[in-house]
């Protein structure tokens, strides 16, 4: 099959065939090079966040915002903060948002554009409802269902190693500019809940983190052990019942610690 040499079109052509083509395709366009990249975001169907409209953006399908937040990365853009929220629950859950802003950190919210996007961890054979089909993270062909336009369910036969690929898939992807480890025990397995939180706890650098633990007091001594002892975060918050839950023997750091029932610091 012959190949059409795109980039080679004089720019009013190229323009009009870019501007002509779905912005799925388009996007896809520009994780070919830097230079397609380049050329793109110069025409009204660009795909950097500085240049779509936050309406644009808001009607990005599921797998385009992750490319999004790929490009973003590649483009890396001193105004976007990424940041991750990885739950660790009954059902994991690694929610990525992107905010970029225009001017200094304290801007007004019109100079703000958001994309969030989910990635959920579940098992392959749950009767999760909806079409499958196969999405490529990291080189690897993963079984998905998209849930909505900010969610996709991904689909393990093993949910641990699960856990573990995305960690490591979005420690390479984005560079992120803050990570919180959310923890809720309530109605979890407890071996299955205990080898996710490891993994966890090994993919972020904590110091710059915030952890948030609800329902601890559903919460095991051996996992609340391995979650704070001996460990440094930038905030802690604890959600519900803590009298008894956090030993004298636990030692962690913290530069904020936040009791959630009581509603202020302790």
């Amino acid at each position: 099959m012959n190949r059409f040499p795109l980039l080679r079109l004089p720019y009013v052509a190229l323009r009009e065939v870019i501007l002509s083509t779905d912005r799925s395709d388009v996007i896809n366009l520009a994780l070919s090079s830097k230079n397609s990249c380049r050329i793109i975001n110069t025409t009204k169907n660009a795909v950097s966040m500085r240049k779509m409209s936050q309406d644009v953006i808001d009607e990005l399908g599921a797998v385009d915002r992750l490319k999004i937040g790929r490009l973003e990365n590649l483009e890396n853009s001193t105004n976007v903060i990424k940041t991750i929220n990885l739950e660790v629950s009954k059902h994991s859950t690694y929610k990525i948002s992107l905010l970029y802003f225009t001017g200094g950190p304290n801007v007004s919210l019109e100079q703000k554009k958001y994309l969030i996007f989910e990635l959920q961890v579940r098992s392959i054979k749950d009767k999760t409802e909806g079409k499958r089909k196969i999405i490529r993270l990291g080189g690897t062909d993963v079984p998905v269902i998209i849930k909505s336009k900010c969610e996709i369910c991904t689909l393990w036969e093993d949910i641990e190693f699960g856990a573990q690929f995305l960690s490591q898939h979005f420690l390479q992807l984005l560079k992120l500019n803050q990570s919180t480890l959310i923890v809720d025990p309530k109605g979890t397995d407890g071996s299955e809940f205990s080898g996710i939180l490891k993994i966890a706890l090994k993919s972020f650098s904590k110091e710059k983190s915030v952890l948030s633990i609800a329902n601890i007091e559903f919460m095991r001594d051996s996992d609340l052990k391995t979650v704070v002892h001996n460990i440094g975060y930038g905030t802690i918050r604890i959600i519900g019942d803590r009298d008894g839950r956090v030993r004298n023997t636990f030692e962690c750091e913290a530069r904020q610690l936040v009791n959630m029932r009581m509603r202020g610091r302790f």
